[in-house]
């Protein structure tokens, strides 16, 4: 027992070092791979592009502006002899300045010949959850089989969840874009555009068009001379490409929605697209609203019961709006910056915190066949939405009555944030319905107020369709 007294310490230290040492006998140390807090969403990583010509910055003073992420790619021409040092995170599109021989030597730390003809100019590399692969515009312009060929066991052998295409000058020829539409591609960059699918962007940036083939559109970089860079954030869940200008500011940014896709058992639509045209009027008593009879104005108790309010309600599909102004999201206005593009400026009102919004739309697939409603909605402060005249969201806003005078939580700017609302299907007809929002701010001088929605549906599948 002295014994035990004497060197109970040590004693205690011993049993726990023999804990430990039990402990990792039986854990499994990862060895690759991700360190994930959740199995079942991927964590996020980033990419850097160098999309500038300007031979004022070299390599080194690129890198040092995009330090923060690990794979890099940009134009061969990037690499001058101003670089000092060899950057082998930095991946370079063939722009037909170098030889082939050269840029096989210039960078030694590329895959040879993967394709069996072009040396180191056509590749491709695994990052993250990613497949970039590198193409030469000039050689498919004249021999595109070859190159096609490859791109297509690569991408359908891949088990990478995104596939990025990096190309110095895009080729309109109907072969490429058959082969990219028939492949699962994300984007396609090259420097002074950015391709992808229409319909899995969840937010556009500003200069947006329609691409040379009807599924694309196209991201005209060129017309924004402070974008220097894009930073690719992915996730399982979406891309979020911003666009950097030479402080690593961002000037604009587009979201690719990945779980957008189509499924195999599912069809995806739009009612309401982001961006669209609404009808607005600021908040004031003028715009009458009506407490339907069994409302709870606490909140406490929950609407249960279908109601329709009357129709000088604003809320009422009927409702004459006819003298409201019309705009295209996303509405709002600043004095804090946000990555974000307002179409349609509001100015900011003192006799209210409220903007009011309705759009119409028509809607004439079969009721039986709907399977999920879906709203994409960008807000700051608080919302509430109605379908028809009955609520069916509202986030940032307390329970049971709100007017015009009602202050939202403070919240931060949420961009085209899900709102699943199909419990709410039954709100939905087939013909003309009406959406409408009205969003508050936390406070009569709120620095900024974004509005903008998307509805969505999905549609059950058909035997045989």
């Amino acid at each position: 027992m002295l014994f035990y007294g004497k060197y109970k310490m040590s004693f205690a230290v011993v049993i726990v070092i023999m804990l430990l040492l039990v402990s990792f006998r039986f854990t499994t140390v990862p060895t690759s791979g991700f360190l994930s807090v959740d199995d079942h969403e991927s964590p996020s990583f980033k990419v850097g592009v160098i999309r500038s010509s300007d031979q004022s910055l070299n390599m080194d003073e690129h890198m040092e502006q995009l330090k923060e992420v690990s794979v890099i790619a940009g134009a061969d021409r990037v690499i001058t002899n101003a670089t000092k040092k060899e950057h082998s995170s930095f991946f370079p599109i063939y722009d037909e300045l170098s030889t082939v021989k050269s840029f096989n030597d210039k960078y030694s730390y590329l895959p040879y010949d993967m394709t069996g003809k072009y040396g180191r100019t056509v590749y491709a590399i695994n990052y993250g959850d990613t497949k970039m692969i590198f193409l030469r515009g000039d050689e498919l312009r004249m021999d595109e089989s070859q190159q096609l060929t490859w791109l297509n066991s690569e991408v359908k052998a891949s088990n990478q969840m995104h596939h990025i295409v990096f190309i110095h000058n895009i080729p309109r020829d109907v072969s490429f874009w058959d082969s990219i539409n028939d492949l699962d591609i994300h984007l396609v960059i090259t420097e002074n555009k950015l391709f992808t699918r229409k319909s899995v962007v969840m937010q556009e940036p500003s200069a947006w068009n329609d691409a040379y083939e009807s599924q694309w559109a196209v991201w005209e970089l060129n017309t924004n001379p402070q974008i220097m860079y894009l930073m690719l954030e992915m996730s399982s869940s979406e891309i979020t490409v911003k666009a950097l200008n030479q402080q690593g500011e961002s000037v604009d940014r587009m979201i690719y929605d990945v779980a957008y896709k189509q499924l195999d058992l599912v069809h995806k639509h739009t009612a309401v697209p982001i961006q669209a045209m609404w009808k607005y009027h600021e908040g004031t008593d003028e715009i009458s609203s009506f407490i339907h009879d069994g409302y709870d104005i606490s909140g406490e108790t929950p609407i249960t019961n279908r109601y329709q309010v009357p129709v000088e309600d604003w809320r009422s599909k009927m409702y004459d709006d006819s003298s409201w102004k019309i705009g295209y999201g996303p509405f709002g206005y600043m004095t804090e910056p946000i990555h974000m593009k307002i179409n349609q400026q509001l100015p900011p009102i003192h006799h209210s915190v409220t903007y009011f919004f309705r759009k119409t739309f028509d809607f004439d697939e079969d009721l039986e066949q709907l399977k999920k409603l879906f709203l994409h909605i960008t807000f700051e402060d608080g919302y509430v939405a109605y379908l028809n005249g009955e609520e069916i969201s509202r986030d940032g806003m307390k329970t049971g009555l709100v007017t015009h005078q009602t202050l939202a939580q403070p919240n931060e700017t949420h961009l085209y944030e899900t709102k699943d609302i199909s419990n709410h299907s039954n709100k939905l007809i087939v013909g003309e319905n009406v959406l409408s929002v009205e969003v508050h701010s936390s406070h009569p001088k709120a620095s900024n107020f974004i509005f903008d929605l998307s509805f969505t549906y999905e549609l059950d599948n058909i035997i045989g369709e």
